[in-house]
């Protein structure tokens, strides 16, 4: 049992360093998989290692829709 804790322990941890773009998929995909229209997905570095995407979109009805993440 301690070394099944110990292994558990050990893969979190691996995990947790992991930066969460790994986990993520791409935002222009996801978007357009919910039937969004793009029109500019624009990447800024706000800071080292730290960056901004203003997505653009148009939706079904023809709104636009600004996205900042």
């Amino acid at each position: 049992m301690k070394k099944l804790l110990a292994v558990a322990l050990v893969v979190l941890m691996i995990v947790s360093v992991l930066p969460v773009s790994v986990f993520a998929a791409s935002v222009s995909d996801t978007i357009s998989d919910a039937g969004y229209t793009i029109v500019s997905d624009d990447e800024t570095t706000l800071a080292p290692g730290i960056t901004m995407n203003e997505v653009v979109m148009y939706d079904s009805n023809g709104d636009r829709v600004e996205m900042y993440i």
